[in-house]
């Protein structure tokens, strides 16, 4: 096209002249409609993700609660295989639940299934004791291991013998070798039977308990001493083990009363 104020040439769309400027009445280019924006596709999106990590939550929480209910049971069922209850749920204490005074334990006594050290008794004293110039007849002797050696006492009955401990022993009984087990290289005769022995006996304990018993008046020559059994039918638990001569085998020359030895168990 032409400008028809100055007649230059122009592109046949133009509105104005590019030389002289004058409106060339040519059609005027339509502006581009304007670009519409895609607001739903960015709202599904949004709301997808939303409900995924919804999923995604309860999915968690499921799982954390079915491995807990897991892990119980097979912490019960482990224990149901060593052979160990399941632990039960805490109970109210009787006391709480019916309002009576709640029981003392009983104190525990020496069960006779226990297996306890021997006992060993420290000291030993007597009622009274035999003084004989060149001659020892102490208590003691009665617990020196020697078989030829004796406690001898004046007299006998209501005399008596003590073992003592600094703590408590278990004893469940005790050997005697009654008499004097003794030769007299002198008269050529045995010491037994020429002087008194015990015949009936009490033993008493620390815990107030006691045991009668009756020895025999029985009598070896040579080594093989006759060591006779006291069992108290029981395991007593004492500080002390007391013997005291209730009556006695009258001896054929003195009146003196011996015991050679005491052996506890």
């Amino acid at each position: 096209m032409f400008c028809e104020s100055c007649g230059a040439r122009l592109p046949d769309d133009s509105q104005f002249c590019t030389v002289c400027g004058a409106p060339t009445g040519g059609a005027p280019v339509p502006a581009s409609p304007p670009r519409k924006r895609r607001v739903w596709p960015a709202v599904l999106i949004t709301v997808s993700l939303l409900v995924i990590a919804a999923a995604v939550t309860v999915t968690a929480i499921k799982l954390t609660s079915d491995g807990s209910e897991k892990t119980e049971e097979k912490t019960e069922e482990a224990a149901t295989a060593d052979g160990e209850e399941p632990p039960a749920e805490e109970e109210t204490e009787p006391s709480e639940r019916t309002g009576e005074p709640e029981k003392t334990e009983e104190p525990e006594e020496a069960r006779e299934d226990e297996v306890h050290a021997l006992p060993v008794f420290s000291s030993v004293s007597a009622s009274d004791t035999l003084i004989e110039e060149g001659y020892d007849h102490s208590p003691k002797l009665a617990v020196d291991g020697y078989t030829d050696t004796a406690w001898a006492v004046s007299g006998g009955e209501g005399e008596w013998i003590m073992l003592s401990a600094s703590d408590d022993q278990y004893v469940s009984g005790l050997k005697i070798l009654n008499g004097y087990n003794k030769f007299n290289a002198k008269t050529g005769k045995w010491q037994y039977y020429p002087n008194s022995r015990p015949k009936r006996i009490t033993v008493s304990f620390s815990d107030g308990s006691s045991v009668e018993a009756e020895l025999a008046d029985v009598f070896s020559e040579g080594e093989d001493a006759l060591y006779q059994d006291v069992s108290f039918s029981r395991t007593v638990r004492t500080n002390y083990i007391k013997i005291t001569v209730d009556e006695v085998y009258p001896g054929d020359t003195w009146s003196d009363t011996c015991i050679s030895e005491i052996e506890v168990y």
